[in-house]
């Protein structure tokens, strides 16, 4: 069945893989809990690869999260790091209900961060935020070929993208609504629909580009 449980201090699992199980990481972390997964495959988990909840912080680092049956990576109300990993071509498990690659719920007052990761080829979303309340930052990072938008996020209380490729998702690149929104030197590549949509909030565009899809302002004062 995967790990399973609850972490009150730390825990750390590396050089190892996860393949053809129910659940995969499915933890509760404490306020002072921390959790470190290093070089580690979760593939072909019939759910969740990783599921996260608490109040503590998870760093995933050098891994890869693919072809798992629902969300790749579901985050509630955590914090979390993930570093040169991957995770593609997940949700898959029943069609009429497609799943995105990486979800994030709660977390007022946390911080999610994404490192030179590729998120890609995911049945639905790439990242889907549109419960998360907390920061998001993608720093040196690839969304792309999503079978919807790259990104979402509604009322989070921050989103920073920095140095990221976003293409060829089939919907919009990304959708913000009512966030506060820094967008600093990224591109933005022929996804299907617009390539940025900003809904309300208060954003900040500077140095990036857009190739074969545009940018789109509703609701943004003096916009």
């Amino acid at each position: 069945a995967g790990f399973i449980g609850d972490v009150t201090a730390g825990f750390r699992l590396a050089d190892s893989q996860l393949q053809r199980l129910l659940t995969g990481l499915n933890l509760t972390i404490g306020a002072s809990g921390a959790i470190t997964v290093d070089r580690v495959n979760l593939r072909t988990i019939t759910t969740n690869a990783i599921q996260i909840r608490g109040s503590g912080t998870m760093v995933l680092r050098s891994s890869v999260v693919e072809g798992n049956g629902r969300e790749g990576v579901r985050v509630r109300s955590a914090g979390m790091q993930i570093i040169d990993s991957r995770i593609t071509s997940n949700g898959s498990l029943d069609p009429e209900d497609p799943r995105s690659g990486f979800v994030a719920e709660g977390g007022r007052g946390q911080r999610i961060e994404l490192w030179n990761t590729t998120v890609d080829g995911n049945r639905q979303h790439g990242i889907d935020l549109d419960d998360w309340q907390g920061v998001f930052e993608l720093h040196g990072s690839t969304v792309s070929g999503n079978r919807a938008d790259g990104l979402r996020a509604n009322g989070a209380e921050r989103i920073v993208f920095e140095e990221v490729e976003v293409a060829r998702n089939l919907s919009a690149g990304a959708r913000l609504s009512a966030t506060t929104s820094e967008v600093w030197t990224t591109n933005f590549d022929n996804n299907v629909g617009a390539g940025l949509i900003i809904d309300g909030g208060f954003p900040s565009v500077d140095m990036s580009h857009f190739t074969g899809n545009g940018l789109e302002l509703h609701n943004v004062a003096g916009g």
